[in-house]
């Protein structure tokens, strides 16, 4: 089964899932980028094609590296990747120098749910990245036609702001967990919403399905039980929950970088230091593909994906502008929907500042 998907018309992709019928009802692996669906068109060729199932490397005229990196021009195939929760997963990129390229992924029962996150985002990003765009881990609401960006690692409180602008209304929804950047203008990354107790919202749990709802309490339980361990999110869908805050794209007008601390700050930083710290926050969040691109270095030095994250920090650069406010904002590390509110009327006073036309270069 093929679905096709568009980013804004920046990016097509596939996702070819092979498996069988049965498989594929117990696991959707494309259920994440669901908002993205588009119909199939015969005359249009995808940027990016994933095919998941079981395949067959191409081994052949490979190099070896760390006894699971098989590597050789503009081909990588990752022997096997594991999760502490059992989950196991494998797969190969071919083209993986060219303007398109096909991504082949199989994974164990417990190892397909992590193979959006560990895996297609990754090649998402970096397809992105090859036509100029910066795909951003942060959240972004716009209010006016003015984006504001809050950047920053997992569950340090980028989802709970973007959920409670919309619960408060009057500002638009870009994104909870990515978002899309070119010489700044912001489009949306509408893909599922990773709910947990820390950022679950009552209107958002008034939407939740009978299902959803008993899926969350499942997990939230088994997560108390493991003390921790264990812990799984449940995927809500942003344009089923909350259509009418859905924004497809905003011009940039500041940028927070979230930082988790004793009280609550909110500090003008140098602009090379939030893109420095935001490389770094990218690289966290795809941690394995820093050592799969450095290890393709150790042969090719000068390839694109060996140099991809040299690349990724040029482009933002390039993408984040100038003449707008940078901010180090520190937060709790419970952000509630009281701190989520200071943070979004911190915003609202830059947008009547630059109405002013008051804004600080």
């Amino acid at each position: 089964m093929i679905h096709r998907h568009s980013l804004h018309n920046i990016l097509t992709f596939d996702i070819d899932d092979r498996r069988t019928a049965i498989s594929r009802r117990w696991s959707d692996v494309g259920s994440r980028y669901r908002a993205f669906r588009v119909p199939l068109r015969p005359d249009v060729q995808p940027d990016l094609t994933i095919e998941v199932g079981r395949f067959t490397p191409s081994l052949a005229g490979c190099s070896l590296l760390d006894d699971e990196c098989y590597l050789k021009p503009n081909y990588l195939y990752l022997a096997q990747e594991r999760h502490k929760l059992g989950g196991a997963w494998q797969f190969d990129v071919l083209g993986i120098e060219e303007e398109r390229c096909r991504v082949r992924v199989n994974a164990n029962w417990t190892g397909l749910p992590f193979v959006p996150g560990r895996v297609i985002d990754f090649f998402i990003h970096y397809a992105l990245a090859k036509r100029g765009y910066s795909l951003m881990h942060a959240s972004a609401v716009a209010l006016d036609g003015l984006a504001a960006v809050y950047a920053g690692r997992g569950g340090g409180g980028k989802t709970t702001i973007a959920l409670k602008a919309v619960e408060r209304g009057g500002l638009g929804y870009l994104g909870d967990n990515f978002t899309l950047c070119q010489r700044g203008k912001l489009f949306s990354f509408t893909s599922d919403v990773n709910m947990f107790a820390y950022n679950l919202r009552p209107a958002v749990w008034a939407r939740l399905s009978r299902i959803e709802r008993l899926g969350f309490r499942f997990w939230l339980q088994v997560y108390r039980l493991t003390r921790g361990y264990i812990k799984v999110l449940t995927p809500v869908s942003p344009v089923r929950l909350f259509s009418h805050a859905l924004q497809d794209s905003a011009d940039l007008a500041a940028f927070y970088s979230l930082l988790t601390g004793q009280a609550f700050s909110c500090v003008p930083a140098d602009r090379d230091e939030i893109i420095r710290r935001s490389v770094s926050n990218q690289k966290l969040e795809f941690f394995s593909f820093v050592r799969y691109t450095g290890l393709y270095g150790c042969l090719y030095p000068r390839s694109d994906f060996a140099r991809h994250w040299e690349i990724y920090e040029d482009l933002l650069h390039q993408n984040l502008p100038d003449g707008i406010p940078y901010y180090q904002l520190t937060v709790p590390a419970s952000i509630g929907p009281g701190v989520a509110d200071r943070v979004l009327d911190l915003y609202a006073t830059e947008i009547s500042s630059l109405r002013r036309g008051e804004v600080k270069a």
